[in-house]
């Protein structure tokens, strides 16, 4: 997605620059929470450690969010269920067979946050719900320092071709060349860190 980038390199996300350092969040009840760049407590949402970005804390409370989860949507939309998904903080089901996501099947922990669908009574991780790049829509046009041409954000199902960075196959988020008979692609993850991605405007 969209990004700024300091003078001194720094780049953040659109997301993470315009949530404010300090305001209420409203979970299960409301926190004022502070924006601390070096903490790196365990996220009260997702249990995970964050190393780098810092993270939003409660000065009243142990009441922790990374900035991951300080942006998620309080509702959600996903093909596997038809009706809106609201954002959870708890889960008071006690059954432990109820504690499943019901998009990858795997194990849900109930301490932490998920998206529910109170119709059909489906609970989902986060993760499965937004997927790995929620604020990336697929097919929009990017240009790369390091290539001439146009570039839009693709996700390979079938053909893997080699990314021109690591050479490793693109199975994941990858950036191709829109131009005809350029077969350059690479992994967001590599171009992004190998050199400047913005988006192309004509």
């Amino acid at each position: 997605g969209f990004s700024y980038k300091t003078a001194n390199g720094l780049v953040v996300c659109l997301r993470c620059a315009t949530t404010p350092h300090n305001f209420t969040y409203q979970a299960k009840e409301p926190h004022y929470l502070f924006y601390d760049a070096e903490n790196v407590s365990n996220c009260s949402a997702c249990g995970r450690r964050r190393d780098r970005k810092g993270s939003y804390i409660c000065k009243d409370c142990n009441f922790v969010l990374n900035s991951g989860c300080v942006t998620l949507p309080k509702t959600a939309r996903h093909n596997f269920d038809e009706h809106p998904l609201k954002l959870v903080y708890e889960d008071n089901n006690d059954y432990p067979l109820h504690h499943w996501c019901d998009i990858c099947e795997k194990k849900r922990d109930s301490k932490f946050w998920f998206y529910h669908c109170k119709v059909c009574d489906n609970a989902m991780h986060p993760k499965c719900v937004l997927g790995e790049y929620p604020f990336i829509k697929l097919g929009s046009k990017y240009k790369y320092k390091g290539h001439p041409h146009p570039l839009s954000f693709i996700q390979k199902i079938d053909y893997h071709p080699l990314c021109e960075k690591c050479r490793e196959p693109c199975q994941d988020l990858s950036l191709e060349c829109e131009e005809h008979g350029c077969n350059f692609v690479g992994h967001w993850k590599c171009l992004r860190v190998f050199s400047e991605v913005y988006s192309y405007h004509h």
